[in-house]
């Protein structure tokens, strides 16, 4: 049996081969699952783990810094546990913080991917 992990923000996350699918994910729709096939495929055929990478948006704020304009289709926990079910080993669930929008490309692929 595969244990899903999930992180909540950027402390103790290891650096593994990953594949992984990065969105919002509200309401895991029908082309969400699509791409989350499509990850497991690619994932099975190069020995990946299957990870799924979303945003917390606890202060209210989205990427440009400015207050989230509308309400989410899901709770944070109700998406956690809907991506849980797509068959990912595991996700990611980061808050949108300065510290975290300032990173660079490859410093952002460096917490995730071996």
């Amino acid at each position: 049996m595969l244990v899903l992990r999930i992180y909540r923000g950027l402390e103790g996350i290891r650096r593994e081969r990953r594949g992984i699918a990065l969105g919002v994910f509200d309401g895991v729709h029908r082309g969400h699952q699509a791409l989350i096939r499509a990850l497991l495929e690619a994932c099975q055929k190069d020995q990946l783990i299957p990870s799924a990478l979303t945003f917390s948006y606890e202060a209210g704020f989205g990427f440009d810094r400015k207050p989230v304009g509308h309400s989410f289709i899901m709770s944070e926990e109700e998406r956690l546990r809907a991506l849980g079910e797509t068959g990912v080993q595991e996700i990611f669930l980061v808050p949108l913080t300065d510290d975290f929008l300032r990173l660079s490309p490859s410093d952002f692929l460096d917490l995730f991917v071996a």
